[in-house]
């Protein structure tokens, strides 16, 4: 194959990546939505244990299916165990924040969490994060400000909640980056599940409310779109580097807002619409400098292998 048609091929999986992308996008929202809508009629402990449950069986099902079943053992269980620990923080705190507040202002403050893992860049991972990058995360978590107006929603539970969350989430995310060269894809994906969905297990005991028919279809969507949603993404990633495709997962907040206003007839604020975005011109500001700096040390957008996010390389 030669140079010029090795390019198209990279093209074409670059192009294939993106569309996966945003198939990965609309499972989150899915996620949201289906979640959002359970809130009004049962408790978040059987919102997060169904959804557990299900996540858990697909993903188990797919490795069984791809010959990854292998893949779970892990010699660190105190590694599964911490972030499984963190993703309860992040599953029990958003859930709670979507019940309690619109989908579009829920959602966007977690889009602070990509800006939290490159401020922690520097003293967790040992990176070297500089001046632009710190401009654009300080410029981002502005934007937060803008969505949740301290003034008015400083000891709002709902805003806390979807605050506390969101740092749990980033921890996780960085817990990831520094144990990929260890563990699994397989076993960071699963273990997370663990502990949230045994945690809901014991909280729902008693308080369990038998849904209709209809009403276990919205639980189905939460737990096989959420197994979708990290199978697409990570099957994107192997297609396309991560500087190209995570703009497009911020169309997320689009869904969000949309789904809100059909739904629920929720329309966003000024202030809400304004912090969004800020938040996303912070967070893809980052990822062109990233890709700049790629470019200048000759590693091309479209390579065979997905480009590493939070460059050590003075931003």
């Amino acid at each position: 194959m030669n140079a010029g048609q090795k390019e198209k091929v990279q093209k074409s999986e670059a192009l294939r990546g993106i569309g996966l992308m945003m198939l990965a996008v609309l499972s989150m929202v899915g996620v949201d939505v289906s979640a959002k809508w359970l809130s009004s009629d049962y408790a978040l402990s059987q919102i997060v244990f169904v959804r557990g449950l299900l996540a858990i069986a697909c993903l188990l099902v797919i490795f069984l299916a791809t010959g990854n079943l292998r893949d779970l053992k892990t010699a660190q269980p105190a590694v599964h165990l911490l972030r499984s620990l963190l993703a309860s923080g992040a599953i029990f705190g958003f859930f709670f924040a979507l019940a309690n507040m619109p989908l579009a202002e829920a959602v966007t403050i977690t889009f602070a969490a990509p800006l939290i893992v490159s401020a922690l860049s520097q003293p967790v991972l040992g990176e070297h994060v500089g001046s632009r990058r710190w401009s654009a995360v300080t410029a981002g978590f502005l934007g937060v400000l803008m969505v949740l107006r301290p003034g008015a929603r400083l000891l709002d539970p709902a805003a806390l909640s979807a605050l506390a969350a969101t740092l749990c989430y980033a921890f996780l995310i960085l817990t990831a980056r520094i144990f990929r060269r260890t563990e699994t894809a397989a076993s960071l994906a699963l273990y997370p599940f663990v502990i949230p969905t045994f945690t809901a297990a014991l909280l729902v005991r008693g308080g369990w409310t038998t849904p209709p028919a209809l009403h276990w279809i919205p639980f189905a969507l939460c737990g096989v779109f959420g197994a979708l949603a990290y199978l697409l993404m990570n099957r994107a990633l192997t297609l396309a580097p991560p500087s190209l495709l995570a703009p497009f997962e911020y169309t997320c907040i689009l869904g969000a807002v949309t789904a809100g206003y059909l739904i629920w007839g929720e329309t966003p604020d000024a202030g809400t619409l304004a912090g969004a975005a800020v938040i996303i011109g912070s967070g893809v500001y980052i990822i062109h400098r990233e890709r700049v700096l790629a470019a200048q040390k000759e590693k091309p957008v479209f390579n065979d292998q997905p480009a590493k996010t939070g460059s050590t390389s003075q931003l």
